[in-house]
């Protein structure tokens, strides 16, 4: 089966993505010489534009960025077509990821995943498709010990998340038992919250062909003190058994499972649908 994710982020620090962001046709009318790709696309940018969310929280309403982050196929397990989103709140905080894909062996069965990225409950409602009310944390923290102090220019933080993720490692049991899983270590989303502490973040992707398959979040934090540390969490994007692992320690587990319309990760089928076709 597959998977969702997402992230973003705010001040100084400007958006970086995985690939080249993808051109969000999904918002504008097709024209009769639409492509299949493009069609495709906006079908499934649509579908999950469709969900409307907020933070069970405090009811703080949560958007989706205005274009897939991520745009990928996944060969091993036959998925000729997917995107990756985010929600975020008004503070361009991560809340959620999301992926839409097409079920191998097939030209127009489309699914969805949702994955919470949120310490807290969260409430997704769609018009044409099935709400999704995770009641749990979606993530659970944890500090670095013994690790670099957060620099101070945004440069010199990318490039020290980037050495913590490389720490990390994941495999699953989608196509055969341990699936050895690939870091892309540029972030799917960089992002901060400075007024709540956050002095920056980044969501790194575990992928599978270019399919995410794993996230790991990692931020740099203030402490009371005025100093700052680094704390990580990890979540799951698939339906799959999946472990992550931190200095060869075992530092995540999922069991196998679609999950449920409460749980912190979702998977079901999408309604409607465009066929796919060659170009």
């Amino acid at each position: 089966m597959r998977v969702l994710t997402f992230a973003v982020l705010l001040v100084s620090i400007q958006p970086t993505f995985a690939q080249e962001p993808v051109e969000s046709k999904a918002t504008k009318p097709l024209s009769e010489k639409a492509t299949a790709a493009e069609a495709r696309l906006a079908f499934m940018f649509g579908s999950t534009g469709s969900y409307v969310g907020k933070r069970g929280s405090d009811g703080a309403e949560i958007t989706i960025v205005p274009q897939p982050l991520l745009r990928w196929t996944n060969p091993d397990f036959g998925t000729r077509d997917g995107i990756f989103v985010a929600w975020v709140d008004k503070k361009n905080r991560p809340m959620a990821a999301g992926q839409v894909f097409l079920m191998p062996n097939t030209d127009n069965d489309w699914y969805i995943e949702h994955q919470s990225l949120f310490d807290g409950p969260l409430h997704f409602e769609s018009k044409n498709n099935e709400s999704w009310k995770p009641q749990e944390p979606g993530v659970k923290w944890a500090k670095f010990e013994g690790v670099m102090v957060p620099a101070g220019s945004d440069s010199q933080r990318l490039t020290q998340m980037r050495q913590l993720a490389r720490r990390f490692r994941g495999e699953n049991n989608l196509v055969s038992t341990e699936d050895p899983l690939r870091l892309m270590t540029t972030p799917m989303i960089r992002f901060a919250d400075v007024e709540n502490g956050i002095l920056d973040g980044a969501l790194f992707a575990f992928v599978q062909g270019t399919d995410p398959e794993l996230l790991l979040q990692i931020e740099a934090r203030k402490k009371g003190d005025g100093q700052s540390e680094y704390w990580w969490a990890m979540a799951a994007m698939t339906s799959s058994k999946l472990d992550g692992f931190l200095d060869e320690e075992p530092a995540y587990s999922k069991a196998q499972s679609t999950g449920s319309a409460t749980s912190i990760f979702f998977m079901h089928r999408l309604t409607g649908g465009v066929p796919f076709t060659e170009e």
